[in-house]
């Protein structure tokens, strides 16, 4: 049992995290402290008060509680690489680049190392040094799965690569040459940035747009002021023009009411 927290911050877990340590609000609700989730693909924690401070501070005197943070440094962290050689294989269109560098038992780069490399049981190659005990190398592959080997001095280890189709299908790749023949064909041109193109039938604001405001300013205006001519005509001709029907006159509560033409109400 762990000793009781000073302060955190409430909050809920998310759908499908894995809750490692919970803590009881004042509602005695439970309610998540250290959390971890998978993120893409790797993995993320929350912890919801301080890792060192008021929320935790009869943690601090937990001979055990570093290790907490021991175990989530490894747990997150990638693995360190194991004393060896060790292959890197990534596919770049139609060839497969190899990397690949050796570890000694201090954990640190052996450098003047002579790697090759052998495609699919081929002659092996001879990987460049590409600087810091780490070397590179290529190979030309088609569809299908492909084992590479390499071998150096005292070390071996294999891995496999597989093309799943050609780089010419992979639509996501830009292809450079299609768009150069299709610009020359077309009578256009290539250009390394954006801002160099020329956008002649985009739409621009021009000048004329002035002319056209003052005259609908004008056209306002005159609607107004048509408007404000005609009000006093019309409230003339409603005063020598009386209603001819019959019309109601509302007056207090006892007061008769008359309905008629030319009728008075005494």
């Amino acid at each position: 049992m762990l000793p009781p927290i000073e302060n955190f911050v409430a909050t809920t877990a998310k759908p499908g995290a894995d809750l490692h340590i919970v803590t009881m609000n004042d509602a005695g609700e439970t309610m998540p402290l250290l959390a971890s989730w998978r993120y893409g693909i790797g993995r993320v924690m929350a912890f919801a008060t301080h890792g060192a401070g008021p929320g935790t501070r009869q943690w601090l005197a937990i001979p055990e509680y570093p290790l907490l943070w021991a175990q989530a440094v490894r747990a997150f962290l990638p693995g360190v690489a194991a004393p060896g050689l060790h292959i890197e294989l990534v596919r770049d269109g139609d060839l497969v680049r190899v990397g690949a560098y050796v570890i000694d038992a201090a954990g640190a780069l052996v450098v003047n190392e002579d790697l090759a490399a052998a495609l699919d049981g081929g002659p092996p190659l001879p990987l460049s040094a590409a600087g810091d005990g780490r070397h590179a190398g290529s190979f030309p592959a088609s569809s299908g799965t492909h084992d590479v080997a390499v071998t150096g001095e005292g070390f071996t280890a294999a891995s496999a690569v597989h093309v799943a189709y050609p780089a010419l299908l992979d639509f996501t790749r830009a292809h450079g040459g299609d768009l150069l023949a299709a610009a020359d064909v077309t009578g256009g041109a290539a250009v390394d940035a954006v801002t160099a193109l020329e956008t002649g039938n985009a739409w621009r604001m021009r000048s004329e747009w002035r002319p056209w405001l003052i005259l609908a300013l004008m056209l306002l205006l005159a609607d107004l002021t048509l408007r404000q001519a005609r009000l006093p005509g019309a409230r003339f001709r409603g005063a020598l023009n009386p209603p001819s029907g019959p019309v109601r006159f509302r007056g207090s509560a006892s007061a008769p009411v008359v309905a008629g033409t030319g009728a008075t109400a005494m």
